[in-house]
């Protein structure tokens, strides 16, 4: 049913918050935690899908609130908040049997491919037992320029010396989703069905909710679908 978004993909990755786990209200309570902490009335956490120092740029700019931290301080009180509220993360419906099938079944290299920082990443991995699913994993401070650059993602590429043609991420912010395509790589995009599709790139091949729909239906194609739909029709007894 989905294989269509497979063909000749050799390598699939994976963003982290928002994609493969259900991380925004836990991001949003350590960001209001830390501008309570400084006395600021609580607006938003910037945008999602950007690092935790970008977001805090655009917050503080935007709300023309003045630093009685440096940022570096705001940005690893805001990690330490996080971290003390893993137990509040939840992993993406059907992310389990759908790397397992990737994995195990189809022999594919899966990629961690993250704005997060490492020091979060590592604790994020570890709590949820990530390790030994994904072959590589990358964050957005191993890297000049994070997401929507495309820096995070050609790094990875070049690690496992796979052209972007044959890769397929799986993405959802709007700032994953760009840095993907900046890369020349096709997305499915794990969508929150508020984001108008109109603002994602054109390599954005597929929406989905979840990973729910995908174990079990990546083996054949829209096509071979609608051949097996039609053979059932014929060998149906006729009135």
């Amino acid at each position: 049913m989905f294989g269509d978004y497979f063909i000749d993909k050799t390598l699939i990755t994976f963003d982290l918050d928002g994609t493969i786990i259900k991380s925004e209200s836990t991001w949003d309570a350590a960001f209001k935690k830390v501008m309570e902490l400084n006395g600021w009335v609580w607006t938003s956490a910037g945008q999602y899908g950007a690092s935790v120092r970008e977001r805090w740029e655009r917050v503080l700019a935007e709300n023309k609130l003045e630093k009685a931290r440096p940022i570096t301080e705001l940005v690893e009180l805001t990690h330490t908040e996080f971290i003390n509220q893993l137990s509040q993360l939840v992993v993406t419906d059907g992310f389990w049997p759908f790397a397992a099938e990737l994995k195990f079944k189809h022999k594919l290299p899966l990629a961690l491919v993250t704005n997060t920082a490492r020091v979060v990443t590592d604790k994020v991995v570890a709590y949820l037992e990530f390790g030994k699913v994904f072959d590589f994993v990358i964050c957005g401070d191993e890297v000049k320029n994070p997401k929507p650059a495309p820096d995070i993602y050609k790094k990875t590429l070049d690690h496992f010396k796979i052209p972007a043609k044959n890769t397929l991420a799986f993405e959802d912010s709007l700032v994953g989703a760009a840095s993907a395509a900046k890369a020349g790589i096709s997305i499915i995009l794990v969508w929150d069905g508020v984001t108008s599709v109109r603002k994602y790139p054109d390599e954005v091949i597929g929406y989905t909710d979840s990973f729910a729909p995908l174990p079990g239906n990546i083996d054949t194609t829209h096509y071979a679908d609608i051949i097996k739909q039609v053979k059932e029709l014929e060998t149906e007894p006729q009135p």
